[in-house]
Parts: C-alpha cells; structure tokens; sequence
C-alpha cells in the first residue's frame, strides 16, 4: 500500500512538471538544434526551396556555433575550485584541508570536468544543464563506497520540481530523471517483474508510463521532512530530544520544533517500485545550471545565448544564399553584333556563355562606308550592394545580442596598446559572466551535497586518498571513532601522524573561479623570469625555485644541480630545515622544551619513590594513575617538540598541563589522587555520554 502511494505520488508529480516545462522543453530543444545541429531553416521555407526543378540555394553558415565556443571555452579555462572553511569551534583547519582534498580526488575520480563542461555547453545554448552525485562502491570485493560527479547527458531526461525558487535547485523537494526502456530490454533486466497488465490506453496519471512495447523507467528523489524537538543543553551544544538519555534531560535549556530531512531515492518500472534507498544527504543530488532566468507571471523562462540570436543568424544565411543565387543564376552578359557579322558562326557565338571558347571568327560588315567594329559584351550583371552590408549587420546583430565583442575574438585594431586590448577582453567577458556565475553557485551546492555525505560514506576507519592543489596524491587516516576532528599519535614509521574525524565540527563551502594550477604556476615562472631579468643576482639565490616553476624536460634536475651552487649559508639552512622536518627551532623555545624533559623526568623519579612506598592494592592503582597521566605528559611534550613552529599555544598548554601534574606529583600523597579522581569523577555527570565522545554519525542539526 505504501508503494503503492509513492507512485501515485511520483505520477502526479511528473505530469505537473511536464505540462508546465512543456513550452519550455520545445523552445530549449528547436535552440540546441539551431545551433549544434546547424538546423536553420524553417521547414515551411525548406519546403518551398526544394520543390522539384525550382530549387534555390540554402546555405548555413553557423556563426553562432563559433560565438558560443568564445563563451565555453572561457568557463572552461577558468573552472571553479571548491574549497572547504570550518565553521563552529569543533571543526580543525587542517580537517578542512584534507575534506578538500578528499573532494579534489572525488572530482578527479569521477571526471567532474566532464560533468561541469557537458552542464556549461546546455546552460549556454539553451539556458539549463544539470549535472549529479552518486555513491558507488570503490570495488567489486568491498563494502566502501565513493562518492562521485556524474554528468547528465540530456537534460531533457530530467523533470525538476517547479515550485524550486533557488538557481542551484537547493530548495527542491523532488526530481526526476527518466529513460524510456523497450519492454523486450526491461523483461531482460527484471525478468521477475510481470509486465501482462500493461497494455494501450491507459489514462490518468499513468499515462505514458508503459504500454505495449516500452515502459518508462524513472529515478524518482523525493526529500522528506520529520518533525522533531530540538534542544540546547547548558554547555552550549545542541540534540534532537528524543537522542538525549532521561537522565541528561535536566541539563535541558532550551528546546524548540525542527525536521529532519532526508532524501528518498526510488527506481520505478512503468506502476512497480524496483529499488529504494535513503541517500546520506538533505538535498535532491540532481544539481541545475542555469542560464539567462526570468520570472514571469509566477513562472521560470530560461534560456542561453542561441535564443535570440536566432533571427539575425537566418537574416544572414538568407542574404548568403540570395547573393550566391545571384552569382550563380544570373545569364551571362550578352554580346552585341552588327547584322551579318555571325552569319555562319551562330552555334559558336550561342555556346559562347557556356563554353571557354579561344576563337570567335565574325565577319566584317560596312554600314554607309563604314566599317563596322568586332562584336562587343555587353557590361556584366554585379551583385546589389546592399547585400555586403546586409550581412555585415546581422553579424553585428548576432554578436549584439550574445554579448560577444570583437575584443573577445581576438580582432584588435593596429593601434591599440596591450592594455588597452586586455580592457576589452575584460569588457567583454563581463557581458556573459552570469553563465559563469551561476555555474559557481551550483558547484558550491554540489559541495555542500559532498560535505554532507563525506561523514556517513567515509564512515569508517582506513586509509583515504587526497589530491592537493598541485594535484599531488597523497594519504591520509581517518578515524570516525575519536572524539576530535584531529588527533595526533606516534606513528610507526616514527614521528607524529595525524588522524582526522570528519563527523566533528561543521564546514562550509566557498567557490573560486581562475585559472588552474598549471596555468598559475605557467604565469608565475614568467614573472620570475621577469624578475631575473630586472635583477639577474636573484638567479644566485633562488635559481632552482625559479628552475622547478618551468616547463622544461629535466627541469628538476637541472634545480638539484643549481641548488648544490647556492651560497653555503643558504644551504644550511636548507639542510637545517630538511633534518628537523620543520625551520630551526629558536633557542628560547628549546630551552623551555628542555625544561619540560627536566621536569618529567623529575615526575618519573617522583613516580618511582612513590612505587616504592605503597603496599596496598589501592594505593598500586593510584600509581598506575599518575603513570598513566605521566605517559601522557611525555607523548605531549614529544608533539610539543615537533611542533613548537607552527603552533606556540600546543607548547604553552603542555607546558601548562605538565605544571599542573608537577604540583600534584609535589604533595607526596596519594591520597590527592584519589581526590583529585573523585572530584573528577563528580564532574563527569555534567555532560552527556554524547557530549564526552562523539558518535560515529553526527545528528542532523547538531
């Protein structure tokens, strides 16, 4: 019965958006025939040009394709990054670091260029592409999935909820996405479905959905909303109520109504359901791009760059064909003879306008004693010169109405400075920039979707895959279980390793767009260039940096070899450098770090006096305690160590913390460990078993 209503339900949803995206699929489909198809003539007009023995030229010179190319391939040069900001005080930097780079690897992975580009192309041409993300399982043999981006072929395939007001489709409560299947190929593929009581003329909402020979095969995403209470507690943090323990519901605030959405994804076969799953995210991951968009009359009207210039581009296919009908249909100029002077040759001079003919013989006539000159031609037929000028127009028309310049072409004028070039290229991108712009903003909720997924697909512990900005790989740990969004170990290579929790804290997404690292780095090494060549001692100094930034065969060892010429100084500290893993440390801070050894040390022989006094089972354990609590002091001042450059307050709260326990371990009584254990323990009820350590799976709204 419950399938039964979510199919009636998709039904009637995907017959409201058919009838009202019904104009607007006709319009979209006649823009990307014009202008890909090259489909520029009406076909009343065609008619009338083909008839039998009557046929008249219909020439396409598609400028149009040529125009929407200058606008693509700019947005493809200039492709967005998406890059990840933590947001409450849980999240870590560098935890967004690596979420970016995770999402740099998902893109790469799954082509997302491919998928931007294919969206960028149907936005311009006809004002809406749309673009997806999907989970798949990393292998045949494994239970982790991946996330990927996935392009949309035809975005006529898809049916969007029509009462989204959001340009990136954020506040979309269903879509489809539909593919028309013969119903040989669907009894193939689910032969376990019956398929008898599908028959023509059906009516109703179910109409179109199968009949005698096909059966339409639909993705249906469907977000659902549940009401539930949410409640702040006294530290701060924020549960759903019906997650918090009885016995924490004193430490209750405040509460308020809220929902928790989530996204139902349905396969349906002509009137049955074949699969179902909930997707780990809130939002529909169908994701539309949208080109020029208007509001009218309650109603959305898009289009691309084709729509109207379509006009001018007929005008001047039109002129094109007169001017050559012109050209080619015109007779040739005639000659003029005096009576007699062809007699005898007439089939010579007849074939005269068809054939090259080297030789016309004439005979010579006297009129009145006078001599009558050679046969003359008459002056030839010339095209109207209104043409030329036509056609120049509705070129001019066309770039109009796209908002493309001939800056942007590459046409510049011989007098024009660099500068002033540069101006009008910038000029002229701004014409279409908002192509660009609404592609960023649907790039950023495509990364909104993936940080919202990354927690419950990457939802246990192992090793992951990142790409940094230099699209260098790179592997990192991920641990869903700590309580932190980044914690540090020794690892067993020796060292320091850290391991990141993405389920801690909260990101944003932000979107920049600009040329990308190869591109950069390319105008870099030409800048260095320039800066040697303003001051060539630079090259003594930093000849293998300036070296490494160029594109050439064997560029780095060419580095390595002018790295060993570098001043001594400059050496050593490069090798400084390189054996301490980070810059040298200040003798200061090293002489606080070996302060902090003195002082465990002195905590260790504390602990060994202490071991040596106690008898009883109870005073063993407060040992164990205060071994425990010192091990630890150890491991923090050993990160402390490797660390102290890059974060000065790691090395005041260990030395903080070290003090502290300094001062315990100075009473001599173990008594004051077990106080200080039960005024601990009294504090502990204070906050939730949620609060002390984080679940695998944040609760949405959290």
């Amino acid at each position: 019965m419950a399938e039964d209503k979510v199919i009636e339900r998709a039904q009637k949803r995907f017959n409201l958006a058919a009838d009202l995206e019904s104009e607007g699929r006709i319009e979209r489909l006649d823009d990307i025939k014009f202008v890909r198809l090259g489909q520029q003539w009406p076909d009343s007009v065609k008619r009338d040009r083909e008839r039998p023995g009557q046929e008249r030229p219909m020439l396409t010179i598609n400028r149009l394709f040529q125009f929407r190319n200058q606008v693509i391939n700019e947005i493809r040069q200039n492709r967005p990054g998406i890059k990840v900001r933590p947001v409450d005080d849980k999240s870590d930097v560098d935890t967004a670091e690596v979420m970016q780079g995770l999402i740099r690897h998902i893109q790469d992975a799954s082509r997302a260029d491919i998928a931007y580009d294919t969206a960028a192309e149907w936005q311009v041409d006809c004002g809406l592409g749309y673009f997806r993300i999907i989970t798949d399982y990393c292998e045949d043999d494994s239970f982790n999935q991946d996330i990927l981006i996935k392009r949309v072929v035809d975005p006529n395939k898809v049916y969007f909820d029509p009462e989204s007001t959001e340009p990136d489709g954020s506040d979309a409560k269903w879509a489809f996405v539909i593919e028309d299947w013969s119903l040989d190929d669907f009894e193939i593929e689910y032969p376990d479905i019956d398929t008898t009581s599908w028959q023509d003329g059906v009516t109703g909402d179910r109409q179109g959905w199968f009949g005698k020979d096909f059966v339409r095969v639909a993705e249906y995403f469907e977000i659902k909303s549940v009401p539930r209470t949410l409640v702040q507690l006294q530290d701060g943090s924020t549960l759903f109520k019906d997650e918090l323990p009885d016995e924490y519901k004193n430490l209750i605030i405040g509460e308020r109504p809220s929902f928790d959405k989530k996204c139902m994804w349905y396969k349906i076969g002509g009137d049955k359901i074949l699969d179902k799953t909930e997707l780990p995210t809130s939002f529909i991951p169908v994701i539309p791009v949208l080109g020029n968009e208007v509001w009218c009359e309650g109603k959305r009207h898009v289009h691309g760059l084709t729509r109207f210039a379509k006009d001018p581009a007929r005008q001047y296919n039109y002129m094109q064909s007169a001017n050559t009908e012109v050209m080619a249909l015109a007779p040739r100029a005639p000659y003029i003879v005096a009576e007699g002077q062809i007699d005898g040759y007439e089939q010579e001079w007849l074939m005269a306008n068809r054939h090259n003919i080297s030789v016309l013989t004439y005979n010579p006539v006297s009129f009145g004693g006078t001599t009558v000159g050679a046969p003359q031609r008459q002056q030839g037929i010339t095209t109207n010169p209104g043409f030329e000028s036509a056609m120049a127009r509705a070129i001019d028309d066309m770039k109009s109405t796209m908002g493309i310049f001939d800056a942007s072409l590459g046409n510049r004028e011989s007098n024009q400075s660099g500068k002033a070039i540069l101006s009008q290229q910038r000029q002229a991108s701004i014409g279409n920039f908002h192509f660009s712009d609404n592609l960023n903003r649907s790039i950023r909720q495509a990364g909104r979707i993936i940080v919202e997924m990354i927690p419950k697909i990457y939802d246990t512990q192992r090793v992951i895959r990142i790409l940094g900005e230099d699209e260098v790989p790179k592997q990192v740990s991920i641990n869903p279980d700590q309580p932190e969004a980044k914690m540090e170990q020794p690892s067993q290579q020796g060292g320091v390793e850290s391991i990141y929790n993405f389920n801690v804290g909260k990101y944003d997404i932000v979107v920049d767009s600009g040329p990308n690292y190869a591109t950069r780095r390319q105008e870099a090494a030409e800048s260095m260039m320039a800066f040697v060549q303003a001051d060539p001692a630079v090259l003594q100094v930093a000849g293998d940096l300036i070296v490494r930034n160029l594109d050439w065969p064997g560029a780095d060892e060419i580095a390595k070899r002018m790295q060993a010429m570098l001043p001594p100084q400059i050496q050593q500290t490069m090798k400084s450098e390189e054996d301490d893993g980070q810059p040298k440390v200040d003798p200061q801070v090293e002489q606080q770090m070996n302060q902090m050894a003195d002082m465990v040390e002195h905590l260790t022989q504390e602990l060994q006096n202490a071991n040596a006094k106690v008898g009883s089972d109870e005073d063993k354990l407060d040992i164990e305690r205060f071994k425990a609590q010192t091990d630890r002091m150890k491991v923090i001042a050993d990160i402390e160590t490797k660390a102290s450059l890059t974060d000065a307050q790691l090395h005041q709260l260990a030395l903080a913390n070290l003090e502290s326990t300094l001062a315990m371990g100075n009473t001599g009584e173990t008594e004051d460990f077990d106080n200080a254990d039960e005024q601990e323990t009294e504090a502990m009820p204070q906050q939730p078993p949620e609060m002390a350590q984080q679940p695998q799976q944040p609760p949405t709204g959290a």
